[in-house]
This record gives structure tokens, sequence and C-alpha cells, in this order.
């Protein structure tokens, strides 16, 4: 019989060291806020305050109290890190320094000090993942349907479509703008379609005063473009301010979808920076100035080569002295016409004007969005 007790204890406290072992690395990982520990619970590796790599090596029994850390040169690293205290909660793929371009492989000329500022605080993403809730108002099966639906888009339109919540302190909206458009253009998302083409979602989660934009690169800026921002803004904000993202994400990818029915904007084009930019077409002005310049060319040549009118004293030896008297003069005209016309003027190529907005990066973009 006692043999059986020792045997049940020697097994019990076999099963019970690994479980001591989890939550002792458990506990490790929690103070140091980290999310993701390795496999056998020995360690786990975040991003500090300073975004610097650390190694973090936790007890694995109850008899080590010692925690080692270790700071690692690592300029990337292929999981997830923690969440940052002094970054609004956002979680960072990368750490954007010199030596890798600041965690831009998209063409922007990163020399500008303003352009290095404005990348270094821009979250460092995986541009797979498509959703980034932040803000964490997204449930598990809201982000696996949002995702769905651009998904869908995204391969129908071969565009990138991504949706982002963030908690976004503000003074001005364009601060909302600007945020938008430097985690698209600093991070990788459409890095290989031309010019970036895609669509950004954003929900500012901003207590004091929330705030909605949406955001088109590249072509697809020739169908949403500013004067169809100001419908689709209109439209949309009901969804926003319900906090129903999925009704949101659905109107506006349906919109678009109507946009690209309706047609893309004409005599506009998208330079090589993204910007959208209107074709030159000659104007009415121009055809009549051109057309009025060869007439006067023509008529000049032929006046050059045809001398119709000789000198009046040449003329004199045909006439007899003192045989023609003028005494009475008037102008007799036989018939009289007037024509007058108005010459008027087009700039031609697509109607008002329309433009884009200039990113940090050096990108353009068309946005729209607003308070609610």
């Amino acid at each position: 019989m006692k043999k059986l007790l020792r045997l049940i204890t020697i097994l019990i406290v076999l099963i019970a060291l690994p479980v001591k072992a989890i939550s002792n690395a458990n506990k490790c990982a929690e103070a140091y806020g980290c999310e993701e520990y390795t496999e056998g619970y020995s360690k786990c590796i975040y991003f500090n305050a300073e975004s610097e790599t650390e190694t973090v090596i936790c007890p694995t029994n109850s008899s080590t109290n010692k925690t080692t850390k270790i700071t690692s040169t690592t300029t990337s690293y292929n999981k997830t890190g923690a969440k940052l205290e002094n970054n609004s909660g956002y979680t960072n793929l990368c750490v954007r320094n010199s030596s890798n371009n600041y965690g831009v492989n998209k063409k922007w000329d990163m020399t500008s000090s303003n352009r290095i500022s404005s990348a270094k605080n821009t979250p460092c993403v995986d541009a797979k993942d498509k959703v980034y809730d932040f803000s964490d108002i997204l449930d598990a099966s809201e982000e696996l349907e949002i995702a769905s639906l651009m998904e869908a888009y995204s391969k129908k339109y071969n565009m990138d479509i991504i949706f982002v919540s963030y908690n976004l302190p503000y003074t001005y909206d364009m601060k909302n703008d600007e945020f938008l458009a430097n985690f698209y253009d600093y991070n990788d998302f459409a890095l290989d379609l031309e010019n970036y083409k895609g669509l950004a979602i954003f929900r500012n989660t901003y207590a004091a005063d929330p705030y909605y934009r949406i955001m088109t690169f590249g072509e697809a800026q020739l169908y949403l473009y500013d004067t169809r921002f100001d419908d689709l803004s209109t439209g949309v904000k009901s969804y926003f301010t319900s906090k129903n993202y999925i009704g949101a994400v659905r109107y506006i990818l349906s919109y678009y979808d109507s946009c690209v029915a309706k047609g893309q904007l004409k005599g506009y084009y998208i330079d090589e920076m993204g910007f959208l930019k209107r074709k030159w077409y000659p104007s009415y002005g121009v055809y009549t100035f051109v057309g009025l310049l060869v007439g006067i060319i023509y008529l000049l040549v032929g006046l050059g080569k045809h001398k119709m009118v000789k000198k009046a004293t040449a003329a004199r030896e045909y006439l007899v002295k003192d045989s023609l008297d003028l005494t009475d003069s008037r102008d007799i005209f036989l018939r009289s016409h007037t024509s007058s016309y108005t010459v008027s003027s087009s700039s031609g190529g697509g109607g008002g004007g329309h433009s884009s907005f200039g990113g940090s990066s050096g990108g353009g973009h068309s946005s729209g969005g607003g308070h609610g």
C-alpha cells in the first residue's frame, strides 16, 4: 500500500511541474506585457518602450526567481510584437530605422527628414492582414466577415482594400487624412500593383470626436474621386455612428461598384506619383489662333509671288494731257454685308476640376469622410 501511495505522489509531482512552469512563464509574460512566447514557455519576445526588440528569459520552475533581459540588435522580427503603451496600443511588426529604409519598400525617397519622421510614427504591420482593429471595435466574427467582403472586391477589381480602427486624438480634420495616407504609403499595401492601386477605410475611435475617412489610391481614384466622395461620405455616415461596421464596409464597397458601372473620370489620368492629373487638349481658342496664323502666312506668301499693281508714275504716259478733269467725287457701294462671330474657349478634358491630395510620402490619393 505504501509503495502505491509513493507511486501516486511521484506521478502527481511529475504532472504538477510542467503546470507550474507554464504558470510561472505566464506570470513572467504578463509582467513584461508579452503577447507571445516561444514553445516551452521559457522566454518571450517583445518590443520595449524604446521600440527595441528584447528577449525575456522567464523562470520555468519554482526555485528560479531571476528573470534575464537580453537586448537584441535585430531590426525586425517575424512575429507580431507586444502592444506599445506610448503608441496608442498598436502592434508593431518591425523597428523602423535607416538600416531597413525605415520599413518602407515602396518607391518613396526616404532621405527627407519629414518623411522619416512620418514613417517612424506610423505602425509597421503585415500587409497581408487587411483588417487592423487597433481600437478593438470588432469581434472575431465581424473581423472575418469584413475581411471576406474586402477580399472578394480586391480580387474583382485587382486592388488592395484595408480597414483600420485607431484611437487618434486630433485638433484638425486633415490629421485623419494624414494618418491613413501614411499607414497605407509606409506599409506594403498594393506593392506589386501599378501606382499602388487601393482603397482604405479608417475609423477613428477618438471619444471626444469620432471620425471616419475613406481613401483611394492609384487608378481607383478615376472611379472614386472628390465629388463622388461627397455623396459617399453622406450615405455611409449612419453606419459609422451606429457602429455597424460591417454595414459601413458593405456600403462603401457597393458604392465603389456603382462608380465603376458609371465609368471612370474622363479626361484624367494617374501620374507616376499617384496623382490625379488632367489630360491636355487644345482649346477652341488655340484652334482659332492656329487657323488665323496659317491664313495670314498663306496670304503673305501669295502677295509676294504676284505684283498686281504698277506704280502710278508709269501709267501717266498712256494719258493725253488735260483730257480728264474730275470735278466731283462720290463713293457708291453696290452691296454691303457684315458678318460677326464670337470665339469661345474650353479647357477640355473632364468636368469641373478634380485633384488629389499629397501625403507626406510624396504620393497622391483622393479621400472623403466626416464626423460621427
